[in-house]
């Protein structure tokens, strides 16, 4: 049923976007221009989607950045109400990471609790992998990602064959990028990069995966090869009837292959604008992708939004006219946008473009410093000097601050890059995997008493690598008590207190599936076994699922039981026991939430182990180390088969032969852990005090936890570094007031640690809430409005680029000046100064982009 704000909302539109609104049987191609109001449409089209019977969990709306996909979900919540909330609206790579989270303990060697590391800690991998040796890292990161993304190119059954996958990267696509790292000082890296570069790409993704962990390209590259499953993919495709792309022209190829798996004989429609394409150099090639869009999915209705709702008519006819100069100067494959033209909504024409020339950066940026204080001291935040480079921000912060005008830059100072906030972030991260040395790096070094570089270079030698030792190994409590942390797992089987377990699922969502099968065997002291076998009358269908394990809702209702009555007998089962199963996090995550829906006690087990994790260190040269795998190397009697049982009894055969492995071993890991045991006790107590509340109590109270037991806001306090005590507590508000209350304290919590780790909301955190004004690239600025906008140095060879010149790459330059132009609501302002660093002799020519704007519409001083 329509409601009033609906209405009242649909009476606003003008005919182009009550077009998209109303139509719902079509796939749409929205080509929206800056301030037409597509995220507004986006909303109300989904609100008439429902309107007409589609349930809100059957709609996907997908963009790609955090900003955007805030405003979009929040528009919907304001049109919907309620029903708002059930629409899944997500960043693309928000939604990859809920795909492979569901699809890990299935169909992957992915552990089940895998969090996101950002670049950084990516990069401390790659640092940890070189050691003492100097190679350029940002060359590295970049290869280890081009690596990974040809990877699919492969085909799948080498494609776990790092060395062979790289070396044909290397022959195939090596010129083009080594090319692009062309310097003398790069010499020594590529030549190391073409004779070994498998080692490091083997290497790093094996370290990834040991600590629980996955990089941003692995979110991509791992949900195209697990929807090269069709059952996968079907289950998936089931889930959604209509599908909504906003950013059309930030899509890479890759990213479109999934949504075109996904949307096979759904409803899809793209939103964008082919004149901000900027990101082609990332991977995004828009006009590839709308060809194969209209060709996949015809017929495609194709719309255009030509009215501007965002700034006055001069601003608007300038860019018009801009992006038409720029249409008959350059050949623009598959213009769409030919001969369409914006017009303003606005009846104000406003100012004209200011344009002023300098001698000197310092007269350029004098002038922006005098213009503040003239008219803007108490605005700060409503206006943004926008660079080609972050160069150049550094150069005219420089002067701002001299001048006392408060200004912030978004790369130097990234709020969760900032120190203080990843070292709580490590807390959090650590105490939900226990496997991210990473976090136990960082905490150890800074808040852990006589523990330091030679400490943990030792620990983590070669050597005792080999032995399975790892620096998380001394929060077990194994470690703690007995000296090792496999001494409590080899002594409980031996004394008959291991229990190997495995479930099956009405789906794979934690928090809302339901177990239907739950299977374990104790190992008793002379190797003969007791079973527990039981099937559970689920509430909710099985739907798909069935495809899996085999098991009917017909089937589970004659031969299931109630859920409380198995799940009692089965904690009885456990009770005191080690638990062991294959990527275990997933069974004792769903076996915790649904104790907890049913209101009865949590499971009382001496500890855990996982089959995946040993196998890991164990067995590290396997391909991959999957239950299937793994069954195969040992060769074990039965072979698993997604029958709980026959799983659970695969596992065990495995779980001995390691054990027997790990005995061997034993007396020499607990003479190299005794000699630091005690230095970790008190951070093992830390972490299991925080991972204890993580189910009780919200995000923001965690936060409180963390800042008590580490005591960083006293010692902060006691460096006198009082902004970073700001930001802690600004990081608390984030917490508290991106709590979302329809998930667990524990998911909402991962949640916004995803979002930490995936952000490039940074900008619009920054200057919503403080009075200064943002220094930041154009790239940055892409999604973004201000009122006024000063753009600096439109000098050749710094806009366009020095390099875009040499490659003649102009084009997306071209595009980079229109989507900076149009970030103005109501006063843009063309700078440049002659002299390069104030010397007379240097003299740079005016930009081009310049020269594309007609005279009329420049003021010339």
């Amino acid at each position: 049923m329509e409601n009033k704000n609906y209405l009242r909302e649909l009476d606003k539109l003008n005919e182009n976007q009550e077009d998209v609104v109303n139509d719902i049987n079509s796939n749409l191609l929205t080509l929206s221009p800056a301030g037409t109001g597509k995220t507004k449409v986006i909303a109300l089209r989904t609100a008439n989607i429902i309107f007409n019977g589609v349930f809100p969990d059957r709609i996907l709306c997908l963009t790609f950045t955090n900003k955007a996909c805030n405003e979009m979900k929040q528009r919907i919540i304001t049109t919907l109400g309620r029903d708002g909330l059930k629409v899944k609206v997500k960043t693309f790579h928000g939604f990859c990471f809920d795909i492979i989270k569901s699809e890990a303990k299935r169909n992957t060697d992915i552990s089940q609790d895998f969090l996101i590391f950002d670049e950084e800690d990516c990069n401390e991998i790659i640092k940890e992998i070189l050691g003492r040796v100097k190679m350029d890292l940002y060359m590295l990161s970049n290869f280890i990602y081009e690596v990974k993304h040809f990877s699919i190119e492969i085909d799948a059954k080498y494609r776990n064959d790092i060395e062979f996958v790289t070396k044909e990267f290397i022959k195939l696509k090596g010129d083009k990028f080594f090319k692009k790292f062309n310097s003398k000082d790069n010499g020594f890296t590529e030549r190391a990069l073409k004779k070994r570069g498998y080692g490091l790409v083997k290497k790093y993704d094996d370290m990834l995966m040991e600590r629980h962990g996955l990089d941003f390209s692995d979110l991509v590259v791992k949900v195209y090869e697990l929807l090269e499953d069709k059952h996968t993919l079907n289950r998936w495709r089931e889930k959604f009837q209509y599908i909504q792309v906003d950013e059309v022209q930030d899509t890479s190829i890759l990213e479109y292959e999934i949504i075109k798996k996904l949307a096979l004989n759904k409803k899809l429609s793209f939103f964008g604008d082919t004149n901000q394409t900027i990101y082609q150099w990332r991977g995004s090639k828009p006009f590839e992708i709308i060809k194969d869009f209209k060709e996949s999915f015809n017929p495609v209705k194709e719309i255009f939004f030509d009215k501007n709702y965002r700034s006055t008519k001069t601003l608007i006819e300038v860019s018009s006219e801009y992006i038409e100069k720029i249409r008959s100067m350059y050949i623009i494959e598959d213009d769409l946008l030919k001969h369409k033209k914006i017009k303003s909504y606005s009846e104000i024409n406003g100012d004209k473009v200011s344009y002023k020339c300098f001698n000197t950066l310092d007269e350029e940026a004098n002038f922006i410093c005098d213009k503040i204080h003239k008219n803007y001291r108490d605005k700060l935040s409503s206006i943004a000097i926008l660079t080609r480079n972050n160069k150049m921000n550094v150069a005219y912060s420089n002067v701002l601050e001299k001048k006392g005008i408060p200004c912030f830059l978004v790369e130097e100072f990234k709020f969760f890059r900032r120190k203080e906030i990843k070292d709580v972030l490590a807390y959090i991260k650590l105490s939900l995997n226990k496997y991210d040395i990473n976090s136990m790096k960082r905490i150890a070094l800074n808040y852990v008493s006589n523990v330091g570089d030679k400490t943990l270079e030792y620990i983590e030698k070669r050597e005792n690598k080999d032995l399975g030792i790892r620096l998380t190994d001394f929060l077990e409590e194994s470690t703690i008590e007995l000296g090792e942390p496999y001494r409590r797992l080899c002594d409980g089987l031996t004394s008959g207190e291991v229990v190997v377990f495995d479930v099956e699922s009405t789906g794979i969502d934690i928090t809302s599936d339901e177990i239907i099968q739950i299977a374990a065997i104790k190992i008793n002291r002379d190797g003969s076994m007791v079973k527990f076998e039981e099937f559970i009358k689920p509430k909710k269908s099985v739907e798909n699922s069935y495809l899996v394990h085999g098991f009917s809702d017909e089937y589970l209702k004659e031969n299931g039981r109630e859920a409380k009555s198995v799940l009692g007998e089965f904690l009885e089962f456990i009770k005191d026991k080690i638990i062991v199963g294959h990527n275990i996090q997933y069974d004792l995550g769903i076996l915790s939430s649904e104790l907890r829906r049913l209101k009865m006690n949590k499971y009382n087990i001496k500890g855990y182990y996982d089959t995946l994790d040993m196998a890991r260190k164990l067995y590290p040269n396997l391909e991959n180390h999957k239950l299937e795998t793994l069954s195969n190397f040992i060769k074990v009697e039965i072979k698993p088969s997604h029958n709980a049982m026959d799983d659970i009894l695969a596992t065990k055969d495995i779980l001995i032969h390691m054990v027997k492995k790990l005995n061997e071993t034993s007396l020499e890991r607990m003479s190299i852990m005794g000699l630091y045991n005690k230095r970790f006790k008190e951070l093992k107590f830390q972490i299991d005090k925080i991972s204890s509340l993580m189910e009780e109590v919200r995000p923001h109270v965690i936060l409180e936890k963390i800042y008590e037991l580490s005591d960083i806001m006293s010692i902060y306090k006691s460096k006198k570094e009082l902004n970073r005590i700001e930001n802690l507590k600004e990081l608390y508000e984030f917490f508290k007031n991106g709590d979302d209350l329809s998930l667990s304290s524990k998911d909402s919590l991962i949640r916004l640690l995803t979002i930490t780790s995936l952000s490039n909301s940074e900008i619009d955190r920054s200057f919503s809430k403080e009075n200064k004004v943002p220094i930041i690239t154009i790239h940055q600025a892409k999604g973004l409005e201000f009122d006024t906008v000063f753009l600096p140095a439109l000098n050749e060879n710094i806009f366009p680029s020095y390099l875009s010149i040499k490659e003649n790459n102009i084009l997306e330059e071209c595009r980079l000046f229109y989507v900076a132009i149009t970030r103005a609501k109501n006063n843009l302002y063309l700078l440049r100064h002659k002299h390069k660093y104030g010397r007379e002799e240097r003299m740079d020519s005016e930009s081009r982009f310049i020269s594309y704007i007609p005279k009329e519409y420049i003021e010339r001083n």
